[in-house]
């Protein structure tokens, strides 16, 4: 995988009370006590990616970010920027991080 243009690393609550807009990602949450918990990305704005998923309350990421509302500040958030908003980086680079880290709410994604 070519490295990321960018590597930002910050927690939940800190990049949504923050003003950076992040568009063409790779995106991982993680927290101390599981480890990376789950792998996306998006080719739009991640802020708005993230909120959406906060009201997917009947999908298992949706579940845990409302579970963890009050806590998101102990929700880490690594973003990699893709290189030249490289759709292609974007889509392998989510791939490989799941199969390498087998997030916890990545199973739908782990082809088993």
């Amino acid at each position: 995988m070519r490295p990321p243009e960018r590597k930002i690393r910050t927690t939940l609550k800190n990049f949504l009370g923050s003003k950076e807009q992040y568009t063409g990602c790779v995106y991982i949450l993680a927290n101390n006590e599981f480890g990376i918990l789950y792998v996306g990305k998006t080719g739009r704005s991640l802020r708005t990616r993230i909120i959406e998923q906060f009201s997917q309350s009947e999908r298992p990421i949706g579940k845990l970010l409302n579970k963890e509302r009050e806590n998101t500040d102990l929700l880490r958030l690594e973003i990699l920027v893709a290189p030249d908003y490289d759709r292609e980086w974007l889509y392998n680079a989510e791939r490989e991080l799941i199969q390498i880290f087998r997030p916890l709410f990545n199973s739908d994604h782990l082809g088993e």
